[in-house]
């Protein structure tokens, strides 16, 4: 494997011979922000007039940008949730208490979305598992309680749906939500290139995809509207 400087400025090579006066056709997407710093160094090099350069994103901004969708930060996210909770749960715990286990729940949300599952299914399955959970509970002293934690249970997919769907009418989402939509309607890309006057998108170095992103550069890729380097070792 070769250093991270060596490999942007084979790619930065690369790219410039292909596409010379031509950069400014080109979407080029990196893992992070940071990158598209280094990578421009690398590129300038190789460049002797002005020229429009390609624009840079990471694959978390690409997806916001492509879908139009905003990232909520994490407190509106919160509050959109804890509105949507306090509604929809008959007991709900107070702001403070809900706050405590709230992130680790949308984290999960988000996770659900990232890997395409199918939610309705998952949650009916775990509600599931958590009934039978119940079994061992001392109903006796705390029917309660655990009447309160499988109805919680029960309703995760209305809490999911709700909290979808009123974050899209806002036109915000986050990573996970905004992965799924743009995985349902990859025709997206094609179209946001059109109507940029952009030609292809190149993914460089990208690791650790989720299931959503495999999805959208599987089907960029059998459209060719990208191409993709990674800086591997050459026994793979």
């Amino acid at each position: 494997m070769e250093t991270p400087q060596r490999f942007l400025t084979k790619i930065s090579q690369r790219l410039f011979s292909e596409y010379g006066n031509n950069l400014s056709d080109l979407i080029i997407v990196f893992p992070s922000r940071r990158a598209s710093v280094f990578f421009t160094e690398e590129l300038t090099k190789f460049i002797s007039k002005p020229i429009w350069l390609p624009k840079f994103y990471s694959i978390e901004d690409l997806i916001f940008e492509i879908s139009e969708l905003y990232p909520p930060n994490t407190l509106e996210l919160f509050f959109t949730f804890y509105k949507i909770y306090k509604n929809n749960i008959k007991t709900p715990h107070s702001i403070d208490k809900c706050y405590k286990w709230a992130p680790t729940l949308l984290e999960d949300f988000n996770d659900i979305d990232k890997a395409c599952v199918n939610p309705v299914k998952l949650f009916n399955h775990l509600s599931d598992i958590k009934r039978i959970e119940s079994w061992n509970l001392d109903l006796n002293k705390e029917m309660g309680y655990a009447q309160d934690y499988l109805l919680f249970f029960s309703q995760l997919d209305v809490l999911y749906k709700k909290l979808t769907a009123e974050l899209l009418s806002k036109k915000t989402a986050y990573s996970g939500l905004a992965q799924r939509k743009l995985a349902e309607n990859p025709d997206l890309f094609q179209k946001w290139l059109n109507n940029n006057n952009h030609k292809k998108i190149i993914f460089i170095g990208l690791d650790a995809l989720s299931t959503c992103q495999e999805k959208i550069i599987d089907y960029l890729l059998k459209q060719n509207l990208c191409s993709i380097y990674w800086d591997t070792d050459q026994y793979f």
